[in-house]
């Protein structure tokens, strides 16, 4: 019995490079088309850094009529033919609740009040793709948060975006929650410490931790783990 060889996907570095043998464009006309810096685009190229989703809608979306199926899947022609020019190619993609955590003024930890997150109404659109990269098949599960203070910093930099599963509210496991309590949401590194003790703490250690007795743990309202950040580079 003969084995069955199988065919290995290109990753989307080497399809860039394609990319730019097929259509001629150069690595600084790919990154005009994609609205990247030139440093951004070579990144992708060389696999170093995966590319976003403005990129990837742009760069599908160019006068090329480049194939959506190709660049993402491996499958099919690389470019689409002349009779569906017209057409858009477009990612699947899911919105999402969007907050905006913003630097307090008198310790810049930030946070987000209680009633704007209630009224709060944008959303985020998030590709498909990407959670499938980072493997998340919850959809329904997610929201997006704008990251603008330095709490977590250097882990989490000001001007990141994080995406939060709310469905993960165990804190059995460290990690960095969103949370509810002294009515503000705030974001914090949880970690549970012996003797029944919970330690609501930051990555940056210019602000002070919080030890609470983990029957007092339930006056605070875990909203979610973070399990996903953009960091600006």
């Amino acid at each position: 019995m003969k084995n069955i060889v199988k065919e290995e996907v290109p990753t989307i570095a080497e399809k860039l490079k394609e990319l730019e043998k097929i259509t001629g464009y150069s690595p600084q006309e790919i990154a005009k088309i994609g609205d990247c810096s030139v440093s951004t685009y070579y990144r992708y190229r060389s696999g170093t850094s995966s590319p976003d989703y403005t990129f990837l809608s742009k760069i599908l979306n160019s006068e090329k009529n480049i194939n959506s199926d190709w660049l993402m899947k491996g499958t099919g022609a690389v470019l689409g033919s002349l009779k569906d020019s017209s057409k858009k190619n477009t990612f699947p993609e899911i919105l999402v609740p969007f907050y905006k955590m913003k630097q307090i003024t008198n310790n810049g930890e930030g946070s987000i009040k209680v009633s704007d997150w209630k009224s709060s109404t944008e959303s985020m659109p998030i590709c498909n793709a990407l959670l499938d990269i980072i493997d998340h098949k919850d959809y329904d599960s997610i929201f997006s948060l704008s990251v603008e203070c330095d709490a977590m910093y250097p882990t989490i930099k000001p001007g990141s975006i994080v995406l939060v599963n709310e469905a993960q509210k165990n804190i059995t496991a460290d990690g960095i929650f969103i949370l509810k309590f002294d009515n503000v949401i705030r974001m914090k590194l949880v970690q549970k410490l012996p003797n029944s003790k919970v330690e609501l703490s930051t990555i940056n250690k210019k602000y002070n931790s919080v030890i609470l007795n983990e029957k007092d743990f339930t006056d605070v309202e875990v909203l979610g783990k973070i399990f996903w950040a953009g960091i600006p580079m």
